[in-house]
């Protein structure tokens, strides 16, 4: 053992693409949200005779 990790590149952009997909996946979740909530304002609007 001499502290040196071999394969340790393979982690690294596993790590990258983890982290990647959860960003994306979070900002499609937060996307999707304030289409709905925009969607839902409207709505609500025109009930109300606005």
């Amino acid at each position: 053992m001499n502290g040196i990790v071999s394969g340790g590149w393979e982690f690294v952009w596993a790590a990258y693409a983890a982290s990647a997909v959860v960003l994306v996946g979070y900002c499609a979740h937060i996307i999707n949200g304030f289409f709905k909530a925009r969607v839902s304002q409207e709505r609500g609007a025109k009930g109300m005779g606005l």
